[in-house]
């Protein structure tokens, strides 16, 4: 009787094919999370090296508007926008966005940019002011955690 098996060649290919098509089977399922755990850790990094100092906050006492001077540090950030975060007392807050102001600029890297006759509407006497940049990400904008604040005079 001649039975004969697979010959030893066949079966170590066999066995390459199915070991590369697991791997195919679990790349497939574990690239999404990877790419989207991931999208936002360049946005992060961006935000840590984002400096954005608030000074020379002033008060109009006859129109109750406030001035508020920014300076940016030499980070290559792309700002989409600022957000102005201003305390009264006893810490209500109100956010304006420098968007929302007349002919608003953002200043470029170690730049900076004086903001007169900034309204508030739900506080009535604020006390300092803090900042925090929108940085522009690929799918959307990330706004950065406040790190500065300054009193208001």
């Amino acid at each position: 009787m001649n039975k004969r098996g697979l010959s030893g060649i066949i079966t170590v290919v066999l066995f390459v094919l199915l070991i590369l098509v697991a791997i195919g089977i679990i790349w497939a399922f574990v690239n999404p999370f990877i790419t989207e755990g991931t999208s936002g850790v360049g946005t992060i990094g961006d935000c840590i090296k984002l400096r954005l100092e608030p000074s020379n906050c002033v008060i109009d006492p006859v129109t109750s508007t406030y001035s508020l001077n920014i300076q940016r540090g030499a980070d290559e950030s792309t700002l989409a926008d600022i957000k102005l975060i201003f305390y009264d007392s006893i810490d209500n807050t109100e956010i304006i966005d420098v968007s929302s102001l007349d002919g608003y600029i953002i200043p470029g890297a170690l730049g900076s940019r004086t903001y007169n006759g900034i309204g508030l509407s739900t506080i009535a006497d604020a006390e300092k002011v803090g900042v925090s940049g929108v940085i522009e990400g690929e799918e959307e904008d990330f706004i950065c955690e406040q790190v500065n604040i300054v009193e208001c005079n």
